[in-house]
């Protein structure tokens, strides 16, 4: 009776785990969702795959390509420039390159808009 029920218990989770996964990429369009006052410009530069084969932050299945994306954000009556990185990148790369320095400097869904 113990064995059916931790079985029970044990598939019972393997499927709210099933259910949580295959929500989770319906809605993959929450990452492109901007701060606000942001527009993304349209200019993108890929960024070097500096990470060692044993890094464990990485795509299921598959290495990705990164890049930055160019934004626009209201600043003293006008507008400034920044680039848009992958927070994976941003915290393994970028903090040590442009530290304090950014203007804008805000994560937000999955990136960091420096």
């Amino acid at each position: 009776m113990i064995k059916r029920s931790i079985f029970a218990a044990l598939l019972l989770v393997l499927l709210g785990v099933a259910t949580c996964a295959f929500a989770s990429t319906e809605s993959a369009n929450e990452l492109e969702q901007l701060p606000s006052g942001v527009d993304l410009v349209g200019d993108q530069e890929p960024i070097a795959d500096t990470t060692p084969e044993s890094s464990t932050e990485e795509f299921i299945g598959r290495r990705a390509r990164f890049f930055r994306h160019r934004f626009r954000f209201p600043f003293g009556g006008g507008f400034r420039y920044g680039w848009r990185y992958p927070l994976g990148y941003w915290n393994t790369i970028g903090r040590p390159i442009y530290g304090p320095r950014c203007v804008f400097g805000r994560p937000f869904g999955g990136f960091f808009y420096c």
